[in-house]
């Protein structure tokens, strides 16, 4: 998990005795809510990166590999996360599919209206 992934993002995992927690993945839940409202509803003239829906959803996915890895190895699965994590992870999961991604802006952007 070095290159890219949950360390790029400011995620840190620990494995103390068959258990897993990941610091930083809600923290990675509200980034991505921020970019996703700036997806839907641009400010017009603000400086700052361009995202896609596309290049957000490649994101999501290296995100959820790199999770997926660390789970293996301790061999367990996303029901063994704390609640909080585990309700980040399944939402990011849900975002994981590029059509439920798009959808997701696309709803947001009606709500912003």
């Amino acid at each position: 998990m070095e290159a890219g992934g949950a360390h790029s993002m400011g995620m840190k995992r620990e494995v103390p005795d068959g258990e897993v927690h990941f610091r930083g993945l809600l923290r990675l839940q509200r980034q991505l809510q921020d970019r996703l409202r700036h997806l839907a509803h641009p400010e017009p003239g603000a400086p700052g990166k361009a995202d896609s829906v596309h290049a957000l959803h490649s994101e999501i996915l290296e995100q959820l590999a790199d999770i997926a890895v660390v789970l293996e190895r301790a061999g367990l699965g996303p029901e063994t996360l704390p609640d909080p994590s585990r309700r980040a992870y399944q939402w990011l999961s849900y975002l994981g599919e590029e059509q439920a991604l798009q959808e997701h802006v696309l709803t947001l952007r009606q709500a912003m209206r």
